[in-house]
């Protein structure tokens, strides 16, 4: 693959702005943290409807009311089930979800964390358009993947901190398991992207 390829990929993956890092890192977080969900709400439609299986009829007002919060809590669910099919299709539905906190309350940590490192690493790698623009072929590449590497560093350091912050999860451990599988993807990505650039030199 010539240098002017390369550079064109490179290209593409800054417009794209870690869309892979994206569906590799973030999304499967969010795809656990909506499955979750989606338990715990049909549990509480079961809860609901046996309630008002056992009232007498003559107890029409508490009837209406569990019927209310029954229709609120079908009104999540499909919200949730839409959610999850058109979670693998854009960048649009992190942002949508992140809109429905309502439902979830407090998003999981390993979530905030994970969102919170992917912000920087798109931070971090888009000012890379604006510095290597005036390069050209090899040199071009060498600028692009030295932001990349740059934002990858920064990115995994976030999860560092993420990761020693489980300690004040109530299940620790989960916490740390997930967040260091992330960091084995960053540290991947890195040692890819060093290998890149030492192939340059």
């Amino acid at each position: 693959m010539s240098a002017q390829v390369r550079v064109k990929v490179l290209e593409q993956h800054l417009k794209n702005l870690g869309q892979k890092e994206l569906q590799d890192i973030l999304l499967p977080e969010v795809r656990d943290m909506l499955n979750k969900e989606l338990k715990a709400i049909d549990s509480e439609i079961d809860q609901i409807k046996k309630q008002a299986s056992l009232l007498k009829p003559h107890r029409l007002k508490e009837k209406e009311k569990l019927k209310k919060k029954a229709q609120i809590k079908e009104r999540m669910r499909s919200i949730i089930k839409t959610s999850l099919q058109d979670i693998d299709s854009t960048i649009s539905i992190i942002t949508s979800i992140e809109k429905l906190s309502f439902i979830f309350g407090a998003m999981s940590a390993v979530y905030l964390a994970t969102r919170a490192a992917l912000n920087i690493y798109r931070s971090v790698f888009s000012k890379a358009s604006h510095f290597c623009k005036n390069y050209h072929g090899s040199q071009k590449e060498k600028c692009i993947l030295k932001f990349r590497l740059n934002a990858l560093e920064k990115a995994r350091q976030q999860l560092s901190r993420a990761y020693k912050a489980c300690i004040k999860e109530e299940d620790r451990q989960k916490c740390r398991n997930k967040i260091h599988g992330k960091i084995i993807k960053y540290d991947q990505r890195i040692e890819a992207v060093k290998k890149e650039l030492r192939s340059l030199k």
